[in-house]
């Protein structure tokens, strides 16, 4: 007999089957709170850059002149006014005073805004004034002779006047000989005796005092320059009449001489130039008559027997040869 074992249906399962279809509570809770908390991350940029924005705003609004004098100009009746003509449109003709009658004009037209309303506090607060304060009363005089009318007239400076031409002139000549006494006569540049005696012909062209100080510069460097030539220094003279030619470009004395000086240096160069080949020439001589007196003596040595002949110890060989 056999015993029938149920085995399992397929279609009736002992365990309910899981449902993996829809979220659990956990799931759709972390959800909602990511996404609140980037919604609030949002936000929070976004409020920032408004109030950034804000901040900026308000910072260049306060940099506007009339933010700081509307107080002012709102307890004024004078500013209003001001404001009002600065607000409204420069083609409108100006306003009169009250006292004068105004010819009938066409209505302007209706302010909008803050105009408006400056307007209508201007009309019902009258203008305020600064209070006056009354003028100190004038002391009594001291004496009944004394006259309040003329007021007292501070004292009056006096003015040098400008130096005239002549002056300068003179006090200019006078520098100029005592820098001739103190030898500044071409240098240093800031101030000579050459530059002064131009700056006098610059004022007058015709001095003679300025014209006789500059042939007397011309002249001490011609005989500086010559002196120095007799002595055979060419160079220090061409230096003298370079100087002496600042004052007397055109003097043909000056001229010359330093012609003369050019030559002279020429030939001492030249003599110097010769100089040089002469010694260039013994030093030669010299050499060659070492060379014939060296072999004259190498000559004699090998006419000379081995016996008769100097021991030659530059030529040995370093050992002991008997």
């Amino acid at each position: 007999m056999k015993l029938a074992i149920p085995t399992a249906d397929p279609h009736f399962p002992d365990d309910p089957p899981t449902s993996d279809d829809g979220p659990d509570s956990e799931t759709i809770g972390a959800v909602l709170l990511s996404g609140f908390l980037r919604w609030l991350r949002h936000f929070a940029i976004y409020m920032g850059a408004v109030l950034a924005a804000c901040a900026i705003g308000f910072f260049f609004l306060w940099q506007i002149p009339i933010v700081h004098e509307l107080p002012q100009l709102l307890n004024n009746g004078e500013g209003v006014s001001s404001l009002l003509a600065a607000a409204t449109p420069s083609s409108r003709p100006p306003t009169r005073p009250r006292d004068t009658p105004s010819q009938p004009t066409a209505a302007p037209r209706r302010a909008h805004g803050f105009v408006a309303r400056f307007r209508h506090e201007s009309r019902r607060r009258p203008p305020t004034y600064p209070p006056t304060t009354p003028d100190p009363q004038p002391d009594a005089p001291d004496s009944p002779t004394a006259s309040t009318d003329t007021p007292a007239t501070p004292p009056v400076e006096e003015i040098a006047p400008p130096p005239t031409p002549q002056a300068e002139i003179e006090q200019l000549l006078a520098e100029a000989q005592q820098q001739m006494d103190s030898r500044r006569i071409t240098a240093p540049a800031s101030g000579n005796a050459l530059n002064t005696y131009r700056h006098v012909l610059e004022l007058q062209p015709e001095n003679p005092v300025a014209l006789a100080g500059i042939q007397r510069i011309a002249a001490y460097y011609q005989n500086a320059a010559e002196q120095s030539l007799r002595q055979g220094q060419p160079d220090e003279s061409l230096a003298y009449l370079g100087r002496g030619l600042r004052a007397a470009p055109n003097d043909q004395a000056l001229l010359n001489l330093r012609r003369e000086a050019q030559l002279a240096k020429q030939r001492e160069q030249e003599a110097q130039k010769e100089q040089a080949l002469l010694e260039e020439a013994r030093r030669q001589q010299q050499a060659e008559q070492q060379q014939r007196e060296e072999l004259q003596r190498r000559e004699m040595e090998t006419q000379q027997p081995w016996w008769q002949q100097p021991p030659n110890y530059q030529n040995s060989s370093g050992f002991n040869q008997r």
